[in-house]
């Protein structure tokens, strides 16, 4: 292939998008370095990897990039509006490879997106407290976080957002829907959702605040049973999750209700060790498959078993995805808790998170979750052994919505305790 004479300029910009195009596409896959809700993985182990890998048959083509070369020469030297924004070119041409795969989970975060992304992974962002994805080409809220502007709002797992702030989400990723919600503390983003059972799109107000997640609850119920309610996996679920355990041993607890409805997900590894800790030594925890129903590989309980034998409900709904489906479907499995409920999102694909050296970050799906019986997460879901839908009271929400609040008056939760009253 013959190379065009080009620009020192348009050179340069071509050695660094080459050099980020190997970057991205020899990405390997680690052994944990999996993603739900961010990779474990080390970036010396990421460039050890990289350099010792070889291009695969499967994936060398003969691809003719002079187009490509063609294109961004135009635009730097026709557009009415030059000079263009390089980065922003180079940006965008990653963005538009990645988002060519088809899969909702697969993006290209610039060093902006990829930072409220790691906040929000760290459990303290600015926005209006909610988890979104995609569904059927739609913006869909997975869940209201607790006591956040949303569930206040009145959001709820499910709706659809239509607009934000008057313009159309269709055509968005995740991500852009996600920076247009998010904002300032103080601020006000007008939604218009579409809502099952309401005949009309509904317009909501919600003023932005701080979110400061609280990923573990716990509160004591009649009969000395615990609830531990887990919002999502992050990086302050495990010391939480080790008060909980702390007061189910202390009381010594009949019977404990983990409460998983509206739980996004999030970290891998916080799900292993949570499923973990009512497992036997060495039992599946989950299992996963990459391309084509590739080999299984398993990953195995871990830590101290503290909860192994105390009878144990697992509340979920169709809001309970990725990270949370994982610990429902372990338990369910390995006979160690009744799961009941609403079915789950979902949610059951591998997403590996790697950050790149400027700040950017590519997340892209690798393999798909299975249950220890090897059931498929994906699209599938939970089934809950027992399953409880809430009330319906007009137009209004759900009975048991908003649980955390008052757990006695949800239908679930009370169902939940009438099973847990059988096992004593």
């Amino acid at each position: 292939m013959i190379e065009q004479t080009t620009s020192p300029a348009t050179q340069r910009s071509r050695a660094v998008l080459r050099r980020y195009l190997l970057s991205i596409c020899l990405v390997v896959v680690f052994g944990f370095g999996v993603f739900v809700g961010r990779s474990t993985m080390k970036a010396n182990a990421a460039t050890e990897s990289v350099s010792n890998k070889t291009t695969s048959s499967e994936t060398a083509q003969d691809i003719d990039f002079d187009p490509f070369w063609d294109v961004w020469e135009k635009v730097q030297t026709k557009f009415v509006r030059r000079p263009a924004d390089q980065q922003q070119m180079f940006y965008g041409a990653i963005s538009g490879m990645v988002a060519s795969l088809g899969d909702p989970y697969s993006v290209y975060f610039t060093p902006e997106i990829a930072k409220q992304f790691q906040e929000e992974l760290d459990g303290t962002f600015s926005g209006i407290g909610a988890e979104v994805g995609m569904k059927n080409a739609h913006v869909i809220v997975i869940a209201p976080l607790p006591e956040s502007p949303a569930e206040a709002a009145g959001l709820r797992a499910g709706d659809y957002v239509a607009e934000i702030n008057g313009k159309t989400t269709d055509g968005l990723t995740v991500e852009e829907a996600v920076k247009q919600i998010r904002g300032p503390q103080g601020t006000v983003v007008d939604l218009t959702i579409v809502r099952e059972g309401a005949k009309q799109p509904i317009k909501i107000s919600i003023t932005r605040k701080t979110i400061e997640l609280k990923s573990v609850t716990h509160q004591m119920l009649p009969g000395d049973m615990l609830m531990i309610s887990i919002s999502s996996f992050n990086d302050q679920t495990l010391p939480q999750f080790d008060q909980a355990i702390a007061v189910a041993k202390e009381k010594n607890v009949k019977g404990i209700v983990v409460d998983l409805r509206n739980n996004p997900g999030g970290f891998f590894d916080g799900a292993i060790e949570v499923a973990s800790e009512w497992l036997e030594p060495r039992q599946v925890v989950v299992a996963e498959r990459g391309k084509g129903n590739g080999p299984r590989k398993e990953f195995f309980s871990t830590g101290e078993h503290r909860l192994l034998g105390i009878p144990t409900v697992v509340l979920i709904n169709g809001g309970s995805a990725s990270a949370s489906e994982i610990v429902a479907g372990a338990l369910q499995d390995q006979n160690k808790a009744k799961i009941i409920g609403e079915k789950s999102f979902g949610k059951g694909s591998v997403q590996e998170y790697e950050e790149l050296p400027d700040g950017s970050a590519l997340k892209l799906t690798i393999a798909l979750w299975y249950t220890p019986n090897d059931r498929s997460i994906n699209e599938s879901g939970i089934q809950p052994d027992i399953v409880v839908e809430p009330k319906k009271q007009g137009s209004e929400e759900p009975e048991g919505y908003v649980t955390r609040r008052d757990p006695m008056k949800d239908a679930v939760v009370l169902r939940a305790l009438q099973y847990l009253n059988t096992k004593k």
